[in-house]
């Protein structure tokens, strides 16, 4: 629809570049959701070592060509962890958002991401020194409620400190089922 709204347009260049821009932005999206799927159901990423190297790459994907400085620190027991498929996928799902939320939402100019393992619990803390929001504040959009959703089907929480002003904390804790 969008490429034949398009192409009547051609004889107004900026009004085609428009829905022009949609469409490359729609083919992104898409492409980007099939790859996240097709990785999320092949059984050699059954591990966090696979999880935390796609992390890397997204957060480089996102911050490598931005004013926004990114740091990554892993605990070095967690790569060895075995995780099944769906839940892997819930991770990074969640991971995806907080970092999608941080590059659409915060302005920020660092970003601090800590993975840790204690017992059987996944610890993902994602900071910011961005321009904060009022968690209590209820709105229409998903990503929030999707991170929340996605933590408690694995009898997870998580936890949102932010200050206007001051930055973002999402704490983030999934027990890991193996």
């Amino acid at each position: 629809m969008l490429s034949e709204i398009s192409r009547k347009n051609l004889g107004q260049p900026a009004e085609a570049e428009k829905y022009l821009q949609r469409i490359s932005e729609e083919v992104t999206s898409t492409s980007q959701a099939l790859n996240d799927i097709i990785w999320s159901v092949n059984s050699r990423n059954d591990s966090m070592e696979e999880t935390l190297s796609r992390m890397r790459r997204y957060a480089a994907e996102l911050f490598d060509d931005s004013n926004t400085a990114c740091q990554l620190d892993v605990d070095d027991n967690i790569a060895a962890k075995k995780i099944s498929m769906e839940q892997r996928r819930d991770v990074y799902l969640v991971y995806k958002e907080s970092m999608n939320n941080i590059v659409k939402h915060a302005a920020a100019r660092n970003v601090w991401i800590s993975v840790k393992c204690v017992a059987e619990k996944l610890f993902l803390y994602i900071k910011d020194d961005g321009k904060g929001f009022d968690p209590d504040i209820v709105t229409d959009r998903n990503g929030l409620k999707n991170i929340r959703s996605r933590a408690e089907k694995w009898k997870g929480l998580v936890k949102i400190n932010s200050i206007t002003g001051n930055g973002t904390l999402i704490e983030i804790i999934i027990t890991l089922t193996g």
